[in-house]
């Protein structure tokens, strides 16, 4: 059976997570923690790897830095099989990096990122991408600039092909829903720049597989 052909739009970074921080810190305060790691991450690069392992076709259009943290984070996508021919390395910026603290006790995090590189990702990458190819299914969300997801939206209906957007950051904007994109929940309406809510990463990579794969 023909696999799907997914074009994931969002953002890349490396994740440090530290573990054991149960409580938020006032200004000038520490907290002492219990361990610290690296991981690649980005709501982007999640969901292309995730759609990745459940066997679809996968194209990521993102933006690095040209820096060890860009290498390892591209490395990571290229082993899960995605095709990142798409990765904009950008040697004038840094590859984004999101510090993670963890709450052991409950599983609970938040988090502080820099943006780095997905603050550079331009339109013109994803129009290339998506001039070069034909995908069944485009997955996004928001942690880029503006322009570049609307044009991406723009792009996607002026080729017929429906989009996927995923729950994340929460922007003044009032949107209707375009007439393209796939709305699992019906009647679902907000004002948000993408107008789909899906809960998290893995939620919306099990979507886009199911809805863009063939009957």
């Amino acid at each position: 059976m023909k696999q799907p052909k997914i074009l994931v739009v969002g953002s890349i970074n490396m994740d440090l997570f530290v573990e054991g921080a149960n409580a938020i810190p006032g200004y000038g305060e520490s907290i002492r923690c219990r361990h610290y790691g690296y991981a690649p991450g980005g709501k982007g690069s999640n969901q292309a790897f995730a759609v990745a392992k459940q066997g679809a076709d996968v194209v990521f259009v993102g933006c690095i830095g040209d820096d060890e943290n860009g290498k390892q984070v591209k490395a990571s996508l290229d082993e899960a099989g995605v095709n990142t021919d798409y990765l904009v390395i950008d040697p004038e910026t840094q590859t984004g990096l999101a510090l993670m603290l963890l709450d052991d006790r409950t599983g609970r995090y938040v988090s502080y990122v820099a943006m780095g590189g997905n603050d550079r990702l331009s339109p013109d990458a994803v129009r290339k991408a998506m001039d070069e190819n034909e995908f069944d299914m485009v997955v996004m969300q928001l942690e880029m600039p503006l322009e570049t997801v609307y044009q991406t939206y723009e792009l996607a209906r002026e080729k017929g092909i429906p989009t996927l957007p995923s729950r994340q950051t929460v922007l003044p904007v009032k949107t209707t829903v375009p007439p393209n994109s796939v709305i699992p929940y019906p009647g679902v309406r907000c004002e948000m720049a993408a107008p789909l809510l899906l809960k998290n990463d893995t939620y919306c990579s099990a979507s886009a597989f199911e809805i863009a794969s063939p009957p």
